[in-house]
């Protein structure tokens, strides 16, 4: 970050009131993109809500949800990744989804984003049927062979 401020509360010696401020301003530009670029669940509308579990991507596993992601969830995951404005990505596995204003029940996943701060979930992207093991491990040894015939490799 480029702020004349913080490089002149370091250069007096104000570290810690500079390492605050660091922060605050990194908590406002996550939050500038997620509530710009990406809808958001508040703590309202998903507190009461029944029949949503939650668990963090780095630990998913498809057999409770239904199936592992489509291409295109993993696409949005990579994107919002990139963007840098999300603390944590988390899937939400839930029996309800969000169509406009409105709350319906409808089984499905959803991946959201964290910013560490904020209480509101940022809704990265969702689908209502995973692939099987068998689909994805198809789909990686197609996109192999691919990588293959184009690399002039045999395999």
């Amino acid at each position: 970050m480029n702020y004349p401020l913080l490089t002149t509360l370091k250069a007096a010696g104000f570290t810690g009131l500079a390492a605050a401020l660091e922060r605050r301003l990194t908590l406002y530009k996550r939050l500038k993109i997620a509530y710009t670029d990406y809808a958001y669940l508040s703590k309202e509308v998903y507190s009461p809500l029944k029949g949503i579990s939650w668990v963090p991507v780095d630990i998913y596993y498809a057999e409770p949800w239904g199936g592992y992601p489509p291409t295109s969830a993993l696409n949005a995951c990579i994107l919002a990744k990139d963007r840098g404005c999300f603390t944590n990505l988390i899937c939400a596995h839930c029996l309800w989804k969000m169509v406009g204003q409105e709350v319906r029940e409808d089984p499905g996943t959803m991946i959201v984003g964290q910013v560490e701060g904020c209480e509101d979930y940022f809704v990265i992207t969702a689908w209502e049927r995973g692939r099987t093991l068998d689909e994805m491990t198809s789909e990686a040894l197609n996109d192999s062979k691919e990588v293959s015939k184009c690399s002039g490799m045999s395999g």
